[in-house]
């Protein structure tokens, strides 16, 4: 077990709902305790950069913890919600950093494992399990997929690739330089007026492949998103199905499209987002003076 030792002081302690308020609001950082290999695998994403691994191990002592913690780069007035795997271990390591003058320290109540119980690596809310949901056709209910891999749901919500380049007139300009658009210009003459066909010339390059860029890029998403849509009917007609014919909504066969399911509704509901933000800039493009 965790060597422990006498404090002096104690650490506050927060339920995961609590603790998650102050991540998301408070700019507190999740301080994760678990071995590395768990952290490797699967941690906090959202809000961005919110989480740090500083593990603690069977056996370590707190005194060298805190050591660690500090040369991670932590002061005393660090913000940190505190988390090992179940619980227990993070709050004794809160109460540690806590003795050791960490004022703004929460020990979280259940640990890692129960937030995840309760939210996904993103931050979006789980569903309760085991609950049949109506499908709004013709009172069709289903059961809702909770035994998602934690993992699945993320991994398709976050997988809309990177926003088209931002148009950069510095760019274009060299890019003209280097392809020799800085010399004559089709009188032949050289000089300021060179210089300003030039940078002209770039200047609507540039901007012409960024509208390009950005309606292929809106192109790509649309047909991604429909993709997905064609997906999720087909699931969920394989669901309707499955019901009809009596079986069992903890059968194999229904778990596996209850996850498939889940998974796609997290692609989709981001999608939706995502195509509207290429949508947005395309026409901001568009728009703009010079196009």
């Amino acid at each position: 077990t965790t060597t422990t030792t006498t404090t002096a002081s104690a650490a506050r302690r927060m339920g995961v709902e609590e603790a998650k308020t102050l991540l998301e609001r408070d700019g507190y950082k999740m301080l994760d305790v678990r071995d590395w290999k768990s952290y490797d695998k699967e941690h906090l994403t959202k809000p961005p950069q919110c989480t740090a691994n500083v593990p603690l191990g069977d056996g370590d002592d707190l005194a060298s913890f805190v050591a660690r913690v500090r040369d991670g780069g932590f002061r005393d007035g660090a913000k940190l919600l505190v988390a090992d795997a179940a619980g227990p271990g993070g709050v004794a390591a809160a109460d540690a950093l806590a003795d050791a003058g960490f004022a703004n320290v929460v020990g979280v109540e259940g640990g890692y494992d129960g937030w995840r119980a309760v939210f996904t690596t993103c931050g979006r809310r789980r569903p309760p399990q085991g609950k049949w949901i109506s499908t709004g056709k013709g009172g069709e209910s289903l059961k809702s997929g909770l035994t998602l891999d934690p993992n699945v749901a993320s991994a398709y919500e976050e997988n809309w690739g990177k926003a088209p380049p931002v148009h950069n007139v510095a760019k274009a300009r060299e890019k003209l330089a280097e392809e020799g658009g800085g010399g004559a210009t089709r009188g032949g003459a050289s000089g300021e007026g060179d210089d300003a066909n030039a940078a002209s010339a770039g200047d609507d390059a540039s901007r012409d492949a960024t509208l390009q860029a950005a309606v292929d890029d809106l192109a790509a998403k649309r047909a991604k998103f429909e993709g997905g849509v064609k997906s999720y009917r087909g699931v969920e007609d394989a669901l309707a199905s499955l019901r009809a014919s009596g079986a069992d909504a903890n059968s194999a066969d229904a778990v596996a499209l209850f996850r498939e399911r889940d998974a796609l509704n997290a692609f989709l509901t981001r999608g939706k987002e995502v195509v509207g933000e290429a949508e947005a800039l395309v026409e901001r493009l568009r728009a703009s003076d010079g196009w």
